[in-house]
C-alpha cells in the first residue's frame, strides 16, 4: 500500500486523471502443515486459505493439499495476509467445525507455516449496570451480549454461539470465538463504561483470540451517567444542510471505532442529536461523508478544524458546525 495515493471521490462530481501503473514484485510460496486438536493432519477434504488482511480485492488464495499432506499456495504477492485451516466436509456451513487462525507477513520469500485448530474460544463474565443515584453496580438481566469478528481481518463465527443474553445475575457465556474483533453490547440510553477481560481494561480495543482461551471473568459495566450533544449544521453557504456529524475524545489514545468516547451521527435538514455519551474532553465536526471505521488518520487530518468540547454529567451541550471536506 505504499505506492498507492488517496483519491477523493464525491457525491455528484467526477473524477478523472487517474493513472495506474503495474509493479513487478517477487511472489512466494507458502507452505501449510495443518493438523487437528487431536494432532490428526488435515486431510484433503480440508481447507487451507490464504486472504490478504485489508481484504479490499476479493483476492484469496487456496493451497492445494501435497501427496506429503501439506498445503501449498504459490505466487502470493507481497502484503499481509490471514491464514485460515478449517476441519470440515465440502457443503458445511464455513463456521461449522475447528478452525485455526494466523496472520503473517510475506515479503517476496517462501515460507512455511504450522497451524493446529480447535473448537474457538470460550468467553464469560457478567454484565452490570451502574445506578445514577448510588454509583453502585447491579446485574443487568436479558441483555444481549455479541461477539462481533472484525470483518477485514477475522475469521467468520457462528452467530448461535457467539451470542447470548444475560440471565438473573447478569452472567453470558460466549463460545468458538476466533481473531480479531470487540464484544458489541446495545442497551440505549446506556452506554459502555469499562470493559475487563482476563483482568485488563481492553474498553475501547480490539480482543484477539487464538482460539484456544478460557476466560470467566469478563466484567462489563453499562452506565446511564451520560451527556448529551445536540446542535446545527450548516453548508458554505450558511443554509442548514444534511452532513455526518463525528463526535471523538480530545485523547488520541482513544480514537478507536469501538471506543465509547464518541459517535458519529447523521445531520438531517441542518440538525443532529447525540443523545448518550460518556462525560469528557472532545472534538466534533461535521463532515459531507465519513466511512464507518473512521481510522486515526482521518481524525487527524480532522482535528484542526474541529470544535473542542467539554461534556458534563447530565447536561446537554448545543453547538453550531459549518460542513467542511
Amino acid at each position: 500500500m505504499n505506492e498507492a495515493r488517496l483519491v477523493n471521490v464525491r457525491s455528484g462530481e467526477e473524477t478523472s486523471g487517474i493513472d495506474v501503473n503495474l509493479l513487478s514484485v517477487p511472489l512466494a510460496d507458502i507452505t501449510v502443515s495443518a493438523v487437528d486438536s487431536a494432532g490428526h493432519p488435515l486431510a484433503a477434504t480440508d481447507s487451507v486459505t490464504i486472504s490478504p488482511v485489508l481484504n479490499i480485492l476479493p483476492t484469496r488464495f487456496s493451497a492445494i493439499h501435497q501427496p506429503d499432506g501439506t498445503f501449498l499456495a504459490r505466487g502470493v504477492p507481497p502484503g499481509d495476509y490471514c491464514l485460515a485451516a478449517r476441519v470440515g466436509r465440502a457443503g458445511k456451513p464455513q463456521t461449522d467445525g475447528e478452525q485455526a487462525f494466523f496472520r503473517t507477513r510475506v515479503a517476496g520469500e517462501d515460507l512455511a507455516v504450522h497451524l493446529q485448530t480447535n473448537g474457538g474460544a470460550t468467553v464469560s463474565g457478567r454484565v452490570l449496570v451502574e445506578r445514577a443515584r448510588t454509583g453502585t453496580n447491579q446485574p443487568l438481566t436479558g441483555q444481549s451480549v455479541k461477539w462481533v469478528g472484525d470483518l477485514l481481518m477475522g475469521p467468520p463465527v457462528d452467530p448461535a454461539r457467539s451470542s447470548a443474553q444475560t440471565d438473573s445475575s447478569g452472567s453470558f457465556e460466549l463460545t468458538g470465538l476466533r481473531g480479531s474483533g470487540f464484544l458489541s453490547l446495545t442497551a440505549s440510553p446506556l452506554v459502555l463504561r469499562t470493559l475487563m477481560l482476563g483482568g485488563r481494561d481492553v474498553t475501547g480495543v480490539p480482543v484477539e483470540f487464538a482460539g484456544t482461551e478460557q476466560l470467566h471473568d469478563v466484567v462489563v459495566v453499562l452506565t446511564s451517567r451520560t451527556a448529551r450533544v445536540r446542535g446545527k449544521v450548516t453548508g458554505l453557504d450558511g443554509a442548514p444542510t444534511d452532513a455526518s456529524v463525528v463526535l471523538f475524545p480530545d485523547d488520541p489514545d482513544q480514537w478507536s471505532h469501538l471506543s465509547p468516547r464518541g459517535a458519529i451521527v447523521s445531520a438531517r435538514a441542518g440538525t443532529f442529536e447525540v443523545p448518550a455519551v460518556l462525560p469528557g474532553r472532545y472534538y466534533i465536526a461535521a463532515v459531507e461523508t465519513v466511512t464507518p471505521y473512521t481510522g486515526r488518520l482521518a481524525l487527524q487530518r480532522l482535528r484542526p478544524r474541529a470544535t473542542r468540547l467539554v461534556l458534563n454529567e447530565g447536561k446537554t451541550t448545543s453547538v453550531t458546525l459549518k460542513v467542511g471536506r
